[in-house]
């Protein structure tokens, strides 16, 4: 992680978004952190834009408290008959 005054951040702008996309970057005004960068490039806008959202964080933290099912035990629920796996791989 990497700690920059604003100051420095508003005079290295570019250079400082290509290394928040090594390492986070945390920018401090009068030696407190007031903002963090982190390099978000490749990833997919949607992704970004639910990772970063408080109320879809909280909905996986509360779905991972949540029991889960196997696929079986759901197929037995629904009434449905699984195939056996191939053996061998695919052919072709």
């Amino acid at each position: 992680m990497k700690t920059l005054a604003v100051g420095e951040v508003k005079r290295k702008f570019s250079e400082v978004l290509r290394d928040a996309q090594c390492e986070e970057v945390v920018v401090t005004k009068h030696g407190r952190p007031i903002a963090r960068i982190s390099g978000v490039e490749g990833r997919d806008i949607i992704d970004v834009a639910r990772t970063d959202d408080p109320a879809f964080r909280q909905a996986l933290r509360n779905r991972a408290r949540e029991p889960t099912s196997s696929v079986e035990d759901v197929a037995a629920r629904l009434g449905v008959v699984l195939r056996a796996p191939r053996r061998g791989g695919r052919r072709g």
